[in-house]
């Protein structure tokens, strides 16, 4: 009867000493994630400015395309951009996905135009592909869906294949 008792009694500690650790260690991965995500926001929004300024964006349109964010945000990334100091962005799921297909777009007219200036005028050109109507990609996307920026991308990806 001791014996059982003893085993129990250690069985018990046992399965609150890793109750324990594994709540540890699970804040731990959520802290690692969440400190992952903010050097990969980090990254993402610098990339994305490089971008839009040889589109020629303004806060506005950028703020569109990210999915609709206040332009005192975006504006506040600028400056600390330009102060050279890190950039404090905490990007959601829907915002990687369109800073995703924003570079996925200017990367891919930067293989179907040689010449660099063409590549970054062409957002704001007028085309009539269908889905386009006379408007520039970057009316299409302005709307502010994501579809929008999925259906650029698509279109490009198809002119870009052989």
């Amino acid at each position: 009867m001791t014996d059982a008792i003893i085993l129990a009694v250690l069985v018990e500690a046992f399965l609150l000493f890793m109750a324990f650790n594994s709540d540890r260690l699970r804040r731990k991965d959520r802290e690692n994630e969440e400190e992952q995500r903010g050097r990969e926001s980090a990254t993402a929004v610098k990339a994305v400015f490089r971008m839009s300024r040889r589109w020629q964006l303004s806060d506005d349109e950028l703020a569109t395309l990210l999915g609709g964010l206040p332009v005192a945000r975006v504006q506040h990334w600028r400056d600390q951009l330009a102060a050279s100091e890190g950039v404090d962005a905490e990007l959601t799921p829907d915002q990687i996905y369109r800073v995703r297909y924003l570079l996925g777009i200017d990367t891919t007219l930067h293989r179907l135009f040689s010449d660099e200036a063409q590549a970054d005028r062409w957002i704001k050109r007028p085309h009539t592909a269908p889905g386009f109507e006379g408007r520039s990609a970057l009316e299409v996307m302005r709307r502010g869906y994501i579809d929008d920026l999925c259906f650029v991308r698509r279109y490009l990806d198809d002119v870009c294949q052989p």
